[in-house]
């Protein structure tokens, strides 16, 4: 989990686009299939750390790009350098791309029935400060989405700027609040049905980007009335095809504060009328996390979410389709590496897909349509605490 107020690495991605197939370097030991990868389709090698020349990682030089990360939303900002650095010319020079980590979609249900309050006041105190301030500093590119009753009173949710806007509305594109009460067991039906509502007041479909990973979070004090597979299996169908992923390759993350008590899940704490087991079959499902909704201070909660997102997406990086020449990026042409404070270059050898993480790699979030590098959890921790890294991505072109 990363601490607050603590670097984050962000991504350059470096276009190797060479003009003929004969320019492209692989690194010192490719492996078949993976071409310009550092080691076998079946993972678990170690990281290059040096190379003699052309895409392996070398110990020497100036190493990787001035990159920036953007906050605005959408596709990987571009900062072209026509002149390269050593490409040999024609429509496939040597190109540079600084890039931004994956972005995040998030969905807010709050339970606003009558034994809320309590619960709906730390929401409003802690949405900013201890939420959205740390995925800021996490120069994550981020949209959250709120559903519940809308309004200043105590059973109601007015999200205050910067986060929010202006009569407790929202502020596109950073935020979206759908004013629509959530009762005590029907929070799951109301974001299926909201989602692609015919009413443009509660549809929040067009808010959120395919690309983007999804975080669902619940807070109530009850149960859901629709059970966890009902839920999971029509949040899957919604359109367009692959919005939340596929029963194999979820793209989703839900988190819940319910009605556990914070030592034992299995009993309800003081103030709750049940433990949320559908919630708690959500999270385990998605790989998310659970806190009790009976603590009286919810801003170490809200920060340990941000943390956790901020954390899972400093591993997820954007990979664009095409550089800034229009050329098509071929996937099958990618080194990434590690390039720490001190310019020490580490090359992540690519694996086929998570299964195959024996040790610090990379591997496409889809390999039939690429679009997400993915770091194996090795390379993730790593990553995370080089002081002053950052990430770069050679890749090259297709050849027309």
């Amino acid at each position: 989990m990363m601490k607050r107020g603590a670097r984050v690495p962000f991504v350059a991605l470096g276009l190797l686009a060479a003009c003929s197939s004969s320019d492209l370097t692989p690194t010192s030991s490719s492996s078949t299939g993976f071409p310009g990868a550092s080691a076998s389709s079946s993972g678990g090698a170690a990281a290059s750390t040096s190379g003699s020349g052309g895409a392996a990682a070398s110990t020497s030089g100036s190493g990787g790009a001035n990159a920036s990360a953007s906050s605005s939303g959408g596709a990987p900002d571009f900062n072209y350098d026509p002149s390269g650095a050593g490409g040999s010319g024609g429509s496939c020079a040597t190109t540079e791309i600084v890039g931004k980590k994956a972005p995040v979609d998030i969905v807010f249900a709050v339970d606003t029935s009558s034994s809320m309050s309590a619960e709906i006041a730390q929401v409003k105190a802690n949405i900013n400060g201890s939420f959205a301030d740390v995925l800021g500093q996490g120069a994550l590119d981020y949209r959250l989405v709120m559903l519940a009753t809308k309004g200043t009173d105590s059973l109601a949710v007015c999200v205050a700027p910067p986060l929010g806007g202006p009569n407790c509305g929202s502020n596109l594109p950073l935020y979206r609040m759908v004013p629509q009460t959530v009762g005590s067991t029907n929070a799951l039906s109301l974001l299926l049905s909201t989602y692609d509502s015919e009413n443009p007041q509660h549809s929040w479909s067009g808010f959120l980007r395919k690309e983007a990973t999804k975080t669902f979070i619940v807070v109530t004090d009850d149960d859901s009335a629709m059970s966890a597979s009902a839920f999971d299996t029509a949040l899957l169908a919604k359109a367009p095809v692959g919005m939340f992923g596929d029963a194999n390759q979820r793209k989703y993350v839900f988190y819940g504060i319910i009605g556990i008590d914070k030592n034992n899940p299995a009993q309800k704490c003081a103030t709750a009328f049940k433990n949320g087991l559908v919630y708690q079959s959500l999270v385990a499902l998605t790989k998310g996390s659970q806190f009790s909704e009976c603590e009286a201070d919810y801003g170490p909660i809200f920060k340990a979410i941000a943390d956790n997102v901020v954390s899972k997406l400093s591993c997820e990086y954007s990979l664009p389709k095409n550089d800034p020449n229009g050329q098509a990026i071929d996937a099958e042409k990618v080194s990434v590496k590690l390039v720490d404070g001190m310019n020490f270059k580490t090359t992540f050898p690519r694996v086929d897909d998570a299964s195959k993480c024996a040790g610090e790699g990379w591997y496409y979030e889809d390999n039939l349509a690429p679009s997400k590098i993915l770091l194996c959890p090795a390379a993730c921790s790593k990553v995370q605490v080089a002081e002053g890294a950052q990430v770069t991505v050679d890749v090259g072109c297709l050849q027309g």
